[in-house]
């Protein structure tokens, strides 16, 4: 009856151990077949969605920067986001998931590191760009009003000995023709045009030294100071929109 007893007590640790092995190896072959899956799908697509808002960002970028070049009213703030939000993403790459090799990560962070230098020198540029572009904005927008403002007083004008009405003509094509082509000049890269512009400025230079006139009478210096302005920033201007404008390393 003992020796029953034994016998059964030993059955029962030897299946309890059988099922304690078979638990343990259930539960080994369970971890094994979780290591060889394919990453997590949603670790994945956060850090891919954070690569394809990066690439989305600065094509917006771009728009932005060309939206402010070319509208006559330039407003900054959606530069400035777009490049703080550029930086938050990059910083939120440099936390690379742990499903990425020790290779791989290695070069990722060289990518990102580059790409960070790349950013500063645009956000450097981007500066230069909003002081030049609005200096030739507000010479744009100031220069017209100024012109019909002495094209009133060119009207009420009296010739003199030394203010005839030859002059009074000249003076009048000469700064129509500088307003012109001004306009145009800002929105082309016509070589005859920049020499046209630097004629038709020595002869306003010149026409205002024959003229006894007073700048309160005809504010000929500020008209002369405006489309200095804007012939000289316009080329700047250009190069720093075309180096913006270049893509960042893929």
């Amino acid at each position: 009856m003992f020796g029953s007893r034994f016998s059964r007590n030993t059955g029962y640790k030897i299946r309890g151990v059988w099922v304690l092995i078979a638990t343990l190896l259930l539960l080994i072959s369970g971890a094994l077949i979780y290591q060889s899956l394919p990453v997590p799908f949603q670790q994945y697509q956060q850090y891919r969605d954070q690569v394809a808002r990066l690439s989305e960002l600065e094509a917006n970028f771009s728009q932005e920067v060309l939206r402010a070049r070319y509208e006559l009213f330039a407003y900054y703030d959606p530069i400035v986001n777009n490049l703080v939000e550029q930086e938050e993403v990059l910083n939120s790459l440099g936390i690379i998931p742990g499903f990425v090799n020790v290779g791989d990560q290695r070069e990722i962070r060289n990518f990102l590191e580059s790409r960070q230098a790349s950013l500063e020198q645009k956000e450097n540029l981007s500066e230069v760009f909003k002081a030049r572009n609005a200096l030739l904005k507000n010479s744009l927008r100031y220069l017209p009003f100024l012109s019909d403002q002495i094209d009133t007083k060119l009207s009420t004008l009296e010739p003199t000995e030394t203010l005839d009405a030859g002059k009074l003509t000249a003076l009048d094509n000469t700064l129509n023709q500088l307003i012109r082509n001004l306009l145009l000049f800002t929105a082309t890269t016509d070589e005859a045009l920049s020499n046209r512009l630097q004629e038709l400025l020595r002869n306003l230079n010149q026409l205002q030294n024959t003229l006894e006139i007073s700048e309160a009478e005809l504010p000929l210096q500020l008209v002369q100071a405006h489309s200095n302005i804007i012939f000289n920033a316009k080329p700047l201007i250009e190069e720093a929109t075309t180096e913006l404008l270049k893509p960042l390393d893929t």
